[in-house]
């Protein structure tokens, strides 16, 4: 279970550039400290992979990010997504 909550990490990170406690509690159905744990448990394996945004509660993707749960074409197809939605792909 802990690597589908880390995937869904990774792949918000990809897809939104940020993360918060509230995201894995909708996601997972989990209440607050859980999440909180979730968080704290992937910050300690991928220390490198997010920085927390005091003003806005949230972490947010560093500049070292790397998908650590996600395989190369989950990954790509997240890439993928984020350049159709930035680039109006599908609203023409």
């Amino acid at each position: 279970m802990k690597n589908n909550r880390y995937s869904f990490i990774d792949a918000m990170l990809i897809d939104h550039n940020e993360i918060a406690r509230r995201h894995l509690c909708r996601a997972f159905g989990v209440a607050a400290p859980t999440a909180t744990r979730v968080m704290r448990s992937y910050k300690e394996k991928y220390p490198d992979n997010l920085e927390f945004d005091n003003v806005a509660k949230c972490y947010r993707r560093s500049h070292q990010f790397k998908a650590q749960s996600l395989d190369v074409l989950s990954v790509k197809f997240l890439e993928a997504a984020q350049i159709m939605a930035d680039e109006n792909i599908l609203d023409a």
